[in-house]
């Protein structure tokens, strides 16, 4: 055998080495994609349902507040010798921001509900976070505000029940 064919097998077999060891590179980025791909769809199906939930445990609390704040409003009202019925326009806007979290709680139960969001693409799956995400931080606030208001009104008619033994 002469020098020329020794480095040809060489240089062959080499070849052949590569070639197995790109496949094999090639199959390992592979499976390494779709396993970062699997975890950051996990990721986000819990990031989903945790929203889901927040939306819907602030939904609940502010249909509280609202119905707590109603009986409260009412009782300032009568407190001050005003007609209770007077607190009507500040009852039914507390009870608009009531609808708009029950509207919230809905659209989540909806998502809560659904069997399976393997069929959901990854860009529905982002969407539906950020309209829950969106949802939560939306209720927080109303919550906030909310009982900002009981505390006031429910201070108040404390005072006024002071006064008036």
């Amino acid at each position: 055998m002469s020098l020329t064919t020794v480095v040809s097998v060489i240089t062959a077999v080499a070849a052949v080495a590569a070639a197995v060891a790109s496949v094999w590179s090639a199959k390992a980025a592979s499976a390494a994609a779709a396993r970062t791909s699997r975890e950051a769809r996990a990721a986000l199906l819990r990031d989903l349902s945790q929203s889901v939930t927040a939306v819907i445990s602030r939904g609940e609390r502010v249909g509280d507040l609202v119905r707590r704040l109603k009986v409260a409003r009412e009782t300032q009202f009568g407190l001050a010798g005003r007609n209770v019925t007077a607190a009507g326009p500040l009852i039914r806007a507390d009870e608009e921001k009531r609808a708009r979290a029950d509207l919230m709680v809905e659209a989540a139960r909806a998502h809560e509900m659904r069997s399976s969001f393997e069929k959901c693409t990854d860009e529905e799956l982002h969407a539906f976070a950020r309209n829950m995400a969106s949802y939560a931080i939306s209720l927080e606030i109303t919550e906030a505000d909310l009982a900002g208001q009981l505390e006031r009104v429910e201070a108040g008619n404390r005072d006024q029940r002071s006064r008036n033994p």
